[in-house]
């Protein structure tokens, strides 16, 4: 039932996040929209995601411990596929492999921030707080 339910909200989840990334045709500003998204998700204007009680993955992968179970894996996997989604669109405009990685590992750790930060801290402003970063760290295009 636990596997069900995480395949369940991965497709919402994953179809969501996909289309906010794609509503931008550039990357840069696909990335800015993940975090303005992120907002949205946050203060319950996104339907299909409501109510916000943090992310489903992480907080399912916190109440089973073993780290090889499937339900583990299973939102190991999510949060593989969501990195590849990032990465797709910072490879738009970055081309040497290692900045692309970098950069896809610096905006995934802010999003999966901002994500702990709304849950935890209630800051329910979390994803537009990571703005200014992104757009400094976006502007740098890294070397």
């Amino acid at each position: 039932l636990v596997l069900a339910t995480l395949e369940y909200r991965d497709g919402i989840f994953n179809q969501w996040f996909k289309d906010i990334l794609d509503s931008e045709k550039s990357g840069e500003n696909a990335i800015l929209a993940l975090f303005y998204g992120l907002d949205d998700w946050f203060n319950n204007k996104v339907p299909e995601l409501s109510p916000f009680r943090g992310c489903f993955f992480i907080n399912t992968a916190a109440e089973y411990s073993v780290t090889d179970s499937l339900i583990r894996q299973y939102c190991r996997s999510h949060k593989q596929a969501i990195r590849a989604l990032i990465k797709n669109k910072i490879s738009l405009f970055i081309e040497n492999p290692e900045d692309v990685s970098s950069l896809t590992n610096m905006i995934f750790m802010l999003k999966e921030g901002a994500i702990v930060s709304a849950l935890v801290e209630g800051n329910k402003n979390a994803g537009k707080a990571c703005i200014p970063a992104v757009t400094r760290i976006l502007a740098l295009k890294i070397n």
